[in-house]
């Protein structure tokens, strides 16, 4: 499901994206789940709610992100998910904060 997510979001099908992106984080597959690729879900989704607008979604979808920070092992996503916070708060006209998370 993710993959397809990720297909869709690269072909600008953002409502399909979600669907996808959504249905990944529902499935329950106990011990299988990998931490890194639920975070990765996540950033997406706020990728998307912020490009689309849909502010109320990105906002709940960040600030997921923002609370599973501490548990971002990996150099390059913790990049990828602090250019996805400054873009949303940039949206959000909180300059403040985008310009906390472009310094990170």
């Amino acid at each position: 499901m993710k993959n397809l997510g990720v297909v869709s979001y690269g072909s600008k099908d953002y409502d399909k994206a979600i669907e996808y992106l959504e249905s990944a984080l529902a499935i329950d597959v106990g011990d299988q789940v990998n931490r890194l690729d639920i975070q990765k879900t996540h950033t997406a989704l706020l990728n998307i709610y912020t490009k689309i607008g849909d502010l109320k979604s990105a906002k709940e979808y960040a600030q997921i992100v923002i609370d599973d920070l501490s548990d971002v092992k990996y150099p390059y996503t913790l990049k990828v998910i602090y250019a996805s916070l400054d873009d949303h708060f940039e949206q959000m006209s909180d300059y403040k904060k985008a310009l906390r998370y472009s310094k990170m």
